[in-house]
């Protein structure tokens, strides 16, 4: 006779609470917000939730499994024991019935399971049948795998639409007697990676780099397809050292429509016979510096560049006449943000078309204007919606109210312009606990007991739809 077996009593526990009772309509909306990808899983490398979820219990996994969607992101370890990785691989090929694929490769510390050379045949492999790859991302730690992504993106059946190339620095937790006997390479530089033989760099439409210089084939006789190009540091650093040749992304994109730096510019002069004669006007929309270094680089290299179709505009630290010219050869910008604000009286008359504007709170002077009369006049006049980041100040609450009573109101009465002005500030959690127990708080304030408030994370929206 068969033995019986005694119900686990966790299981017979836990079904009992109000999850398990869930409809499975419910269950799959709750489950794809789960699998959700917010990046910060990415960048830590912590396991998926999809595996998690489909090891709770049988009911949990038929519902999971039967999601493709949430089985579209693969983890590629190349120390993972070969049996594990190919069973893994192979699985969630076949749960996302054909989906286009985003596949994270990573290296880490750990020793590699096979050879270098295994490991890529492996790779081609496994993903020789897939119809369509979307996203390609590498998290590199060692110096030594700067060839990965060049090899292993040309190993895919067909181009990705996106490559992402991470500087992942990780601290090396190998035993001192597996770690090399020369002295480490400085972490503080970026990864170096060339692409000058690739095949599909061509054929990409975003690249997303983190901490990492690519080289390109000077003799590219073609534009380039890029929409997007994204350079920035790690999490947590400082700066970052890398850069990028500034004609292949303001010269050579026809397409490119958004350019987030936080890195140097540099251009040599390309004078092969066999590049391009045309240089590209691109329709860039939106264009963002986030350090003073990347800045200044691209106004000394592009000092009268011209972007017809420029709408915003972001700033980390900036010169204020470089951002007086740079605003006015772009009339065209409605969306402005500044990481802070110095010379206002400078450029802030160059922008007077401005509808959003993002500041930090420390920088609530740039909104007061005067006339020749000495009152007080309105800047800009077509604004629409004020951002304010109060990470490393506070308002008070008669600044509060002089912002209101400046943007919002005249007189108690909603301001003259276009349209009301809408204020919305980014307080941290911990900012904001703090000022709820305050009494001076500019939430206690009249005009904000009077608004509509709306929280959004750290994000607070005010609003005034009545007018008073």
């Amino acid at each position: 006779m068969r033995r019986k077996t005694k119900p686990n009593k966790q299981t017979v526990r836990d079904t009992g609470t109000l999850i398990f009772s869930l409809p499975s309509e419910l269950l799959i909306d709750i489950f794809r917000l789960a699998c959700t990808d917010d990046r910060t899983r990415l960048a830590r490398g912590h396991p998926q939730a999809n595996i998690a979820i489909s090891m709770t219990c049988s009911t949990f996994r038929a519902i999971i499994l039967e999601l493709p969607d949430a089985w579209t992101t693969i983890d590629f370890h190349l120390y993972w024991p070969l049996r594990v990785l190919v069973s893994y691989v192979t699985k969630v090929l076949k749960w996302c019935r054909d989906l286009p694929l985003n596949i994270i490769v990573r290296d880490g510390w750990r020793n590699m399971t096979a050879p270098w050379q295994d490991l890529a045949s492996l790779f081609q492999r496994l993903f020789a049948k897939v119809s369509k790859v979307d996203t390609i991302s590498f998290y590199i730690s060692r110096y030594d795998f700067d060839p990965l992504p060049e090899q292993w993106t040309d190993c895919l059946p067909s181009p990705p639409r996106r490559l992402e190339i991470h500087h992942a620095v990780e601290f090396d937790t190998r035993p001192k007697q597996q770690r090399p006997s020369q002295a480490p390479k400085d972490e503080t530089q970026p990864l170096r990676c060339s692409m000058m033989d690739s095949d599909y760099i061509s054929l990409i439409e975003e690249i997303e780099l983190v901490d990492t210089i690519i080289y390109l084939d000077y003799e590219l006789q073609a534009p380039l397809p890029w929409k997007s190009f994204t350079q920035s540091r790690r999490a947590g650093q400082m700066c970052t050292s890398a850069t990028m040749h500034g004609d292949y992304v303001f010269r050579m994109c026809p397409d490119i429509h958004t350019i987030v730096l936080q890195g140097g510019v540099f251009r040599h002069s390309l004078n092969n016979p066999r590049m391009p004669k045309t240089r590209y006007i691109p329709p860039v929309h939106t264009l963002e510096f986030h350090d003073h270094h990347g800045f200044a680089s691209f106004m000394k290299k592009y000092p009268k560049i011209h972007f017809p179709q420029l709408v915003k505009l972001t700033l980390g630290t900036y010169d204020p006449l470089l951002l007086s010219q740079l605003l006015a050869l772009h009339p065209t910008i409605l969306d402005l943000s500044l990481g802070a604000v110095r010379g206002a009286e400078v450029w802030k008359a160059a922008c007077p078309q401005v509808t959003k504007l993002s500041i930090p709170a420390a920088g609530l002077q740039v909104l007061r204007g005067s006339s020749s009369h000495g009152a007080s006049a309105i800047v800009f006049p077509e604004l629409m919606n004020l951002h304010m980041d109060c990470t490393d100040y506070s308002l008070c609450v008669d600044e509060f109210e002089e912002l209101v009573e400046t943007m919002i109101m005249e007189e108690g009465v909603v301001c003259s312009r276009k349209q009301p002005t809408s204020l919305s500030f980014r307080i941290p959690a911990d900012e904001r606990e703090r000022r709820c127990r305050e009494a001076s708080a500019w939430t206690r304030s009249w005009y904000a007991k009077h608004a509509v408030i709306h929280w959004n994370g750290d994000l607070c929206y005010v609003s005034w739809p009545d007018v008073l």
